[in-house]
């Protein structure tokens, strides 16, 4: 059954999501994928403060825009300036999103996968109601397999590989709801 708990500020979402995360790896999650964008930021920065075991577990990216990976765009120089380079997971799996959606998406199936089961997958929502590059409507939301490449609107009219549709694998579904203004938020769900 899913619990759920609403907020009255980004920070509190950061923070709640920051201690979950970190109970469930120290609990023994070894594969983690991180969602993109700009929800999740406050949260990696409180997680790489934590004191977690980072080096037993596998990074993944839920979503990437078709940028090279040293771009102001770029989901994972994101995740890699507020987490990653603070602390030292077993593996990174950055997206190969420089190869555009549809060859980034294939060549990322095999690292999903390769991981399958996830054990942690975090998803964020855009304030255009889309989650992991999945936007309402969007023909891809009917695709077969563990990544598609979307063609969707939005800052970079190319967004890369979803692991989204892996999620219903994972062992600890985890979801990272957020909505409204930058600075608000209407809250943040988990089901366990």
């Amino acid at each position: 059954m899913a619990e759920f708990e609403v907020l009255a500020t980004g920070e509190e979402v950061a923070a709640s999501a920051a201690r979950q995360i970190g109970e469930a790896v120290r609990g023994g999650v070894h594969s983690l994928v991180l969602a993109g964008g700009t929800t999740p930021k406050r949260c990696y920065e409180l997680l790489a403060s934590m004191d977690v075991p980072w080096g037993r577990v596998a990074v993944l990216f839920g979503d990437e825009r078709c940028v090279p990976p040293d771009d102001a765009d770029s989901n994972f120089l994101m995740a890699r300036e507020t987490l990653l380079a603070r602390v030292s997971p077993a593996t990174v799996y950055r997206m190969p999103a420089e190869l555009g959606p549809d060859e980034g998406a294939r060549a990322y199936a095999e690292v999903v996968k390769r991981e399958s089961p996830l054990d942690l997958v975090l998803l964020g929502v855009g304030e255009d109601g889309h989650i992991a590059s999945l936007f309402p409507g969007h023909p891809v939301l009917h695709a077969r397999g563990l990544t598609a490449g979307v063609r969707a609107g939005g800052r970079s009219p190319l967004r890369c590989p979803s692991t989204s549709t892996a999620a219903p694998t994972s062992r600890v579904p985890f979801r990272t709801l957020s909505s409204a203004p930058r600075d608000t938020t209407s809250g943040r769900a988990s089901s366990e």
